[in-house]
């Protein structure tokens, strides 16, 4: 949150966080006390977040209200970092991608998003191992980010930022992939949870460390030139 520069993450969890409860209410009639006990739960979170975002929560409504940018970003600049759909599909499937090819659309850090095929694989068990039907809400979860993450490359955004409250005050469509990595971890913790072969947990978890760890080598995710901390190299005069 403090690197961030605005409360997003805070703006996308509970975004998902309300999904899920619309998703997990039981059917009319509610039983006792149930709605109480919700009220109660999410009035506990909105506290939480609000602490975790109090340090940009007056800049970003002073950004968002009072200057020029009271109604809402440019379409351009809301939209920056946003996804293609080749490189989505590159940084889901390919594995360490950026042995092959180091070039990517808007900055990597930004709209880098890798788990790993291992955790991939993993979270294909849950969905065909597990028959509860909350996989779906994940499974829809994780298609609707990735479908905002696109941005300016998705026909009918503009209408999105403006149906969606808030969200115009918002850049980088591309950090949406937080909720998806998210997505991802969630279900693969479950699909490995699915098998009862303790050999065969262990060795799927050391993969995923091996892999994550071949990745790290050459990822440019989080990466920074020691000149980005010079003004001078940022606004040359």
């Amino acid at each position: 949150q403090f690197l961030s520069g605005h409360p997003f993450f805070a703006y996308g969890t509970i975004i998902l966080g309300g999904a899920y409860s619309i998703w997990r209410a039981p059917r009319k009639p509610f039983p006792p006390g149930y709605l109480a006990g919700l009220a109660f739960q999410w009035s506990v979170t909105l506290v939480w977040f609000a602490a975790i975002a109090a340090v940009q929560i007056l800049p970003f409504y002073e950004t968002s209200k009072i200057s020029s940018r009271s109604g809402g970003l440019a379409f351009e600049r809301a939209t920056m970092f946003s996804e293609t759909p080749a490189q989505l599909a590159i940084f889901i499937f390919v594995p360490v991608w950026n042995w092959f090819n180091g070039d990517v659309t808007g900055d990597p850090t930004i709209v880098g998003f890798y788990t790993g095929v291992i955790a991939l694989f993993l979270s294909l068990v849950y969905l065909f191992r597990r028959r509860n039907g909350v996989k779906w809400f994940w499974l829809s979860s994780f298609a609707a980010v990735l479908v905002l993450s696109l941005g300016s490359s998705l026909p009918g955004y503009r209408y999105i930022l403006e149906w969606m409250p808030g969200l115009k005050y918002m850049r980088f469509p591309g950090q949406w992939l937080f909720l998806a990595a998210f997505i991802l971890g969630l279900a693969a913790s479950a699909g490995l949870e699915t098998l009862h072969n303790s050999r065969l947990k262990s060795g799927l978890i050391a993969l995923v460390a091996i892999e994550l760890f071949l990745f790290s080598v050459k990822s440019p995710l989080g990466t920074v030139h020691r000149e980005f901390f010079h003004l001078k190299s940022i606004w040359p005069e």
